[in-house]
């Protein structure tokens, strides 16, 4: 009667149990690999090639087993280029996050430092130089708004963040064109009070920062 490969799996696996809990991989498998080569040289039936694709499928299964012993007890598995390739990409890219941080937190800060600016409107305003207060807007609005607070918030991680931002800016641009079109009419308390509410949505985009 012909054997099959699942005998051969069963008497790997008695194989296993007869050692002791303590005992070394390689020894069963040993011993394992032994029962089979003895199998296949006793028993009719099974030809060269039979024979070399039993152990063929032997070594393959005994190299798993092995690997899943070391890691059984606890020995590190074989490291590869790949995983140094995997460890260093990885590596980069954290570098390249903090850096973007970085860049982030500068940009957030020259935005506060700009916005210390708008003590000058008041001046303006006890002056009643109305023209003085709409270059003002005009330029906070270029310079501050557009070129820095709108590629702020596009450059966020955070989307929810990157869209409150966004909505900020837009808050930030009404306001000056109100303060702009109050000094057209020369409203100076109209333009504090839009002044103050710009402070407020600047103060609002900082609490954005990473």
């Amino acid at each position: 009667m012909k054997v099959g490969f699942a005998y051969h799996i069963v008497k790997l696996n008695t194989h296993k149990a007869a050692l002791p809990k303590n005992g070394h991989p390689d020894a069963w498998q040993a011993s394992a690999c032994d029962s089979v080569k003895q199998k296949t040289k006793t028993r009719s039936g099974y030809g060269s090639r039979r024979r070399f694709l039993l152990l063929s499928t032997m070594t393959v299964a005994t190299s798993t087993l092995q690997a899943c012993g070391c890691r059984a007890q606890g020995n590190a598995p074989t490291r590869t280029i790949f995983d140094e390739e995997r460890e260093l990409y990885e590596e980069r890219k954290k570098e390249a996050e903090e850096a973007q941080r970085e860049a982030l937190r500068a940009a957030f800060d020259a935005v506060q430092k700009a916005s210390e600016q708008l003590d000058d409107v008041s001046k303006f305003v006890d002056e009643k130089d109305w023209k003085g207060v709409r270059r003002f807007s005009r330029l906070f609005n270029n310079s501050v708004v557009r070129e820095g607070m709108e590629e702020i918030a596009r450059k966020l991680p955070d989307k929810r963040n990157r869209e409150e931002a966004l909505s900020l800016c837009s808050g930030a641009k009404a306001r000056l064109v109100q303060i702009d079109r109050a000094a057209g009419s020369e409203d100076g308390s109209r333009i504090i009070e839009q002044v103050q509410q710009l402070r407020t949505v600047i103060g609002s985009f900082n609490q954005l920062r990473p």
